[in-house]
């Protein structure tokens, strides 16, 4: 009950009230934008609730909020309190709020401004100001302001910035700006461009495909990954850049080491294979082993030892010996193709995870197992698996001839959050919903995204550790694993009510208070500023397993129910029987031949305005004409859509039949092997078992001849003796003659005769 009394006193907290109506224009105009009557905009995800240790942070309006959750978790006091920082210059509409690596940082985004603003410490609330004084400064004001700058599309902070005051800012046209709060938060220490430029002036319709949404840093150990950053466009294309190091970052040494021996035993293995002349894929393998080997260089020469900087973090900076501009590779080649939902007509994306399952050192025996997850606004989420690691890659002119290579991504499967059929019964909602994925770090394998209608739970976990145990074991684990494994879960957590024309509310933000001095519990907040808390005890073998079946409940729903115990042995995993050794790739779904290509377009046809000699700038014909034009969009940008899909299917089925083509080379290589060798083989064996058999003959004969020994034994010299005497004495009593008068038979009958005679 202590608890339960704990949250429900958050939810009613003053923290979450709107701003009074006195505190200026700025501030009147910030909660008119981001108020309960406006449809969640796709362009920013909305992120104005985190948690630092035990403080909670909330922005409302343009004001920063901060409470102890300490003070809410004990004896609940009369009137609950909470400091509103002094931020005199942020005038504009919060939307993103980051905190950053060392939590001392909290970066604040509108939809064209950034800021910074420098946390208090612990005892903030002893303070008898009901606004404590804030370090506040501006980031980037000449690049990012209200007018003509581009819009922001994301800010995060850099794990590796030193002192976590790296700061990157992603504006909708595909600029990152690297700002360095603690050197010059005004002017960037680095800028790249990360989605491919036009060559040329632009022509024809626009469909803002190439528009950026979101970036996600890439993970593992001894490899590129986390100098990987991966880049999605509005269209759904992914693209990806590597090297990327702050100006000023804090490595750890280990990392360093492991990714030089990578690099070192890749350069060894490609010199093995390659006899010829220098390749491009030689040539990005030097400049490879050139990167890595400066950042080893300055590695050793920060501390001077390599024994004390065993566990320790290095301060380092970019290479500058090269002048050739990171490769912006992409966009990736989805295999095989996401499906589409049935009752949509497609999305724009929306977010990016990286998600790295398992330990990330080296005393691991299993590799990490990246996992890529991207958003829609239908409701749709891409689950990948990056098997093909991204390499560093520079743009240089020797290099061309690999700019047709695409990276490969692995869709797993493609999750239905079930909220289509709410965005289209949705007024206002052309612009569709932004799903947002926030990753649990306590919970290996699970994301929770959030939008306009609630809240899921995407549980991975279920395949994810199964699958990474197979990728040691070898192909056919793999193999198995992939065809037998278990999908993911996704659960309702929580659902808004149905949105309206008035009243309208929708989910701004969500996190996760997982301290040890606080009970768990999951806070979601509406963009009205009702506060929805959910006490969890969320563990890895309470993962929540009911999947969703049919539109959300029209009420709040929370489903957190431990996982259903299952009897493994009762049902085990099926083995493949008799499985083919060969798998044709074309063989995983059948092909469906996109229909919109050739599909007409109706309201063309039925305009008869366009047919009149005389079009002029009427109100029906400037209707007709805006409903064609929306039309058209919607087919080119179904047309592009499903050339991508053409796209993938021929390099599915050119490297088919590559595949095919090497397993016919060996099996004509191994037939000729064994007809060349057939009559050899024979004469060869004929002779082999004549020999054999010869001798098998002359052991058999010696062991015959031992066994006869052993059956009829010589007698011995004893014995030999005895028949001896035995036969000297037969002839001295016999004699050795019949007529031996010397023999003592003889004698005695001689004397006898003798005897009687006289």
């Amino acid at each position: 009950m202590a608890s339960s009394s704990w949250l429900l006193s958050l939810e009613s907290h003053p923290i979450f009230s709107d701003p009074p109506r006195d505190t200026g224009s700025n501030t009147q105009a910030s909660t008119s934008e981001n108020g309960a009557s406006k449809f969640p905009s796709s362009a920013l995800a909305q992120r104005r609730l985190c948690i630092r240790d035990k403080d909670l942070i909330v922005a409302v309006g343009s004001e920063i909020r901060m409470t102890p959750i300490n003070l809410i978790k004990g004896l609940v006091p009369s009137r609950p309190i909470y400091k509103c920082l002094e931020t005199p210059n942020l005038t504009f509409p919060i939307v993103q709020t980051v905190l950053s690596p060392n939590e001392k940082l909290l970066a604040i985004s509108g939809t064209h401004c950034v800021s910074v603003a420098v946390l208090p410490r612990d005892n903030y609330i002893k303070s008898i100001k009901e606004r404590p004084p804030c370090r506040y400064v501006s980031v980037g004001q000449f690049y990012h302001h209200e007018g003509t700058s581009a819009p922001v599309a994301q800010i995060g902070w850099h794990p590796w910035g030193v002192s976590g005051s790296t700061l990157l800012v992603l504006t909708v046209d595909g600029v990152l700006r690297e700002y360095d709060i603690s050197v010059n938060p005004e002017v960037p220490t680095q800028t790249f461009h990360l989605l491919p430029r036009p060559r040329g002036p632009r022509r024809g319709l626009s469909l803002n495909n190439d528009l950026a949404v979101s970036f996600a840093f890439g993970k593992g150990y001894g490899d590129w990954g986390p100098l990987t950053l991966y880049t999605l466009s509005r269209g759904g294309d992914l693209y990806a850049m590597c090297p990327y190091l702050p100006q000023n970052a804090s490595v750890p040494f280990d990392y360093i080491k492991a990714l030089d021996k990578f690099v070192s035993e890749k350069q060894a293995r490609m010199e093995a294979g390659y006899t010829a002349g220098p390749s491009p894929v030689s040539l990005i393998s030097d400049q490879q082993r050139k990167y890595s080997k400066a950042l080893l260089r300055q590695a050793l020469n920060e501390e001077g030892a390599t024994a004390k900087l065993a566990k320790q973090n290095v301060e380092i900076h970019p290479p500058k010996s090269f002048d050739a501009e990171v490769s912006c590779q992409g966009p990736f080649l989805l295999q095989p193709s996401p499906h589409e939902l049935p009752d949509s007509d497609g999305g724009d994306a929306t977010d990016i995870v990286y998600m790295a399952v398992g330990d990330g050192d080296a005393n691991s025996e299993q590799e990490q197992l990246g996992i890529i997850l991207l958003a829609f606004e239908d409701g749709k989420i891409d689950v990948c698996l990056d098997v093909q690691k991204i390499e560093a890659k520079w743009d240089m002119h020797k290099q061309e001839v690999l700019a047709s290579e695409s990276p490969l991504l692995l869709v797993y499967e493609s999750l239905d959050l079930k909220i289509s059929e709410r965005i289209q019964k949705s007024p206002g909602s052309t612009e569709g919903t932004s799903v947002s994925l926030l990753v649990e770090p306590s919970l290996p394998g699970t994301v929770m995204a959030y939008h306009a209608f609630g809240v899921h739970c995407c549980a991975m976990s279920g395949w994810s550790s199964p699958l990474r145990s197979a990728i040691s074991k070898g192909s056919d684990a793999i193999r198995t694993a992939l065809e037998y494994g278990r999908k993911s879960s996704v659960s309702a957590v929580f659902t808004t009510p149905q949105i309206g024309i008035s009243g309208s509310e929708y989910v701004v933000s969500v996190a996760r208070t997982d301290e040890g001095s606080l009970p768990s519990a999951l806070l979601i907040l509406m963009s009205n500023g009702r506060l929805t808390t959910f006490e969890t005890s969320i563990t890895q073998d309470t993962l929540p397993t009911q999947l969703i079946s049919g539109l959300p409940a029209s009420s709040a729903t929370f489903s957190m129910k431990p996982h259903p115990e299952t009897d493994r042995k009762s049902t085990p995993t099926p083995k493949p029987n008799n499985a083919a050794s060969y798998i044709s790739l074309l063989a995983l779904e059948p092909f469906k031949w996109p229909t919109v290509v050739f599909k007409p377009i109706k309201e063309l046809a039925n305009t008869p305005e366009l047919g009149k000699a005389e079009f002029g700038a009427r109100p029906d014909g400037l209707r007709s004409f805006s409903q064609l034009t929306g039309q058209l969009r919607k087919h080119i940008r179904h047309i592009i859509e499903d050339t991508r899909v053409l796209r993938g299917r021929i390099a599915l089925q050119d490297s088919e039949r590559r595949r095919q083509n090497d397993l016919r080379i060996d099996l004509s290589t191994r037939l000729r092997r064994l007809t060349d060798a057939d009559e050899l083989n024979w004469t060869q064996t004929v002779e082999r078992i004549q020999t054999k058999q010869t001798s098998l003959v002359s052991r058999s004969e010696a062991l015959l001849q031992i066994f006869s020994a052993h059956m009829s034994p010589e007698l011995s010299l004893h014995e030999r003796q005895w028949f001896s005497e035995v036969q000297n004495s037969s002839a001295e009593v016999l004699g050795k003659a019949e007529w031996d008068d010397q023999a003592l038979v003889n004698r005695v009958s001689s004397v006898r005769y003798i005897y009687l005679s006289h």
